[in-house]
């Protein structure tokens, strides 16, 4: 029986692919038999679901090939970073505006691949699962909520995609679909998800966030397939919409901002007031051995020659993700010293913590520094790691609630409505002591655009919010993205791994972005 389950998941790692098939792959009749009555014990659907959720945790587990990576690494926000300018060859080319189809460190293959990995278990789940009781009904909405969210993440690097609508097998392949129906599709999901009840009709099947705590948390809710629902809206500049599903988030009693900014943070902030959705992590080995932790945070943390440690708790790490002096000048622009502290620790600043805890001054040498500064959101920790890196416990939060609100502030600006959107901005802004801003009109969403690069900084959303606004160019430009891949020729889409184009073939075969 585990066999088959195996069998099933590790198809999506060529699921696109005929060509290379031999007659003993596509003997799938047994398999569909028994899988078809493991997916209707009862017993089994927990693991069923869990299932669907892995693939979040090896987006950032084992590697870093998540949003923040990609949303942060192009941007001007950030740079790769790294032990030197060959560390994770494609990540290096991205921020250089160089990303070839070849992708010489299988970054953009693991990011496909695993979202894909997602979706294929997500589609085992909803074909198989039925609808028979409020347990299961809750599961297969949970998996349409994730599948959307494997399928946002990809739409938003490589545009258009194959739309799997059911179960693939290995013999079959699929066509890309254009990126406006790739987002309508996604849109549909979680249209889905939300409307699905419980049996009597009564409720929505999702559960709603019942505290703080709880052997749930970390399970999608209502809330979470609401806000996520709001932001593919925007995405399709379908403003109206947007605003009437983010309401429903913003009028939710179970959530609030953090009253403190740095709160949102701390790993020991699990699940916190203002999260509508966040990946978990364990301390401890799986089963089998392997590590459940976090591995990003290692990635990102700060990055000397010779120290393992600033302090008692402060860890180095491998250096990526050093944010950019554009980023500090941002914050500084505008009297904003509560977030950019949070945001951001200086090379001085370590030194000093590392100082005043050794007690040695001697200069700390860095490696591949850029413009002197780290990742202050994602700080490596000793309190909250096991045994090694891979084994840090600190969540990654998908999306909060100060997001929903600018979110709402944005579109209700491009619907016309500046009173509301200047409420929504200024929530955000009252958080960290800044003054209302009173624009209007374009002045307004100027505004409401530097909110988001302040408030979200660091957290995967620069990129793809400059792609969407049309700002790449203005704020990109200069650092080589007009000319450069992902850039203005390739619509600053990533170029889909030309090994995952080789797997097909016929009518059906991927096709290439424009520009690579």
């Amino acid at each position: 029986m585990r066999k088959i389950k195996i069998l099933y998941v590790n198809v999506v790692g060529a699921i696109f692919l005929l060509a290379t098939c031999t007659e003993k792959d596509i003997e799938v009749t047994p398999t569909t038999e028994i899988a078809d009555a493991y997916y209707r014990m009862p017993e089994n659907i927990p693991t069923i679901l869990a299932t669907t959720y892995n693939f979040l945790w090896v987006r950032t587990g084992p590697w870093g090939n998540s949003h923040r990576a990609w949303g942060n690494f192009p941007s001007d926000d950030a740079y790769t970073g790294g032990a030197d300018d060959g560390d994770q060859q494609t990540y290096q080319d991205a921020d250089k505006y160089q990303v070839t189809p070849l992708d010489p460190a299988s970054n953009l293959m693991t990011q496909w691949r695993v979202n894909f990995q997602g979706i294929y278990a997500c589609n085992l789940l909803i074909d198989n699962v039925p609808a028979t009781t409020d347990a299961n009904l809750q599961a297969i909405a949970e998996a349409k909520f994730l599948k959307a969210l494997y399928y946002f993440e990809l739409a938003r690097m490589f545009g258009g995609l194959p739309l799997l609508t059911k179960v693939a097998s290995p013999t079959e392949q699929f066509s890309r679909s254009t990126y406006e129906e790739t987002l309508e599709y996604i849109a549909q999901l979680l249209r889905e998800a939300i409307a699905t009840k419980k049996l009597d009709g009564s409720t929505p099947a999702m559960q709603q966030r019942s505290g703080l705590s709880g052997p749930d948390n970390g399970r999608a809710t209502l809330a979470s397939a609401q806000a996520l629902l709001g932001k593919v809206y925007l995405y399709q500049k379908k403003y109206a919409e947007a605003i009437e599903i983010l309401l429903k988030v913003d009028q939710n009693p179970n959530y609030e901002l953090e009253a403190n900014y740095s709160d949102i943070f701390e790993a020991t902030n699990k699940f916190g007031k203002e999260s509508l959705f966040e990946v978990c992590y364990a301390k401890a080995n799986a089963v089998e051995g392997s590590a459940m932790g976090n591995g990003e945070i290692q990635l990102f943390g700060p990055r000397p020659t010779t120290l393992s440690q600033f302090n008692a708790d402060i860890l180095a790490g491998w250096g990526f993700d050093q944010p950019s002096q554009s980023l500090v000048d941002a914050y500084k622009s505008q009297n904003d010293y509560v977030r950019l502290n949070k945001t951001v620790i200086s090379s001085d600043s370590l030194q000093a913590i590392y100082t005043t805890y050794s007690g040695d001054a001697t200069p700390i040498v860095w490696q591949n520094a850029k413009d002197g500064y780290w990742d202050g959101k994602h700080l490596p920790r000793k309190s909250n790691r096991g045994a090694a890196w891979g084994n840090d416990y600190t969540n990654t939060i998908i999306l909060r609630l100060a997001d929903v609100y600018l979110m709402l502030a944005e579109a209700y600006n491009q619907t016309g409505n500046d009173a509301k959107a200047q409420e929504y901005l200024n929530r955000v802004r009252t958080r960290v002591g800044l003054p209302n801003v009173t624009a209007t009109g374009s002045a307004l969403y100027e505004a409401i655009k530097l909110e988001r690069r302040l408030e979200l900084a660091l957290e995967g959303e620069r990129y793809f919010d400059l792609l969407r606004w049309g700002d790449a160019e203005t704020y990109l430009g200069p650092l080589g993205w007009i000319d450069g891949t992902p850039g203005k020729k390739t619509n600053g889409l990533f170029p889909i791994p030309q090994a995952e184009i080789n797997r097909t073939d016929g009518p059906s075969k991927l096709v290439q972005n424009p520009g690579y």
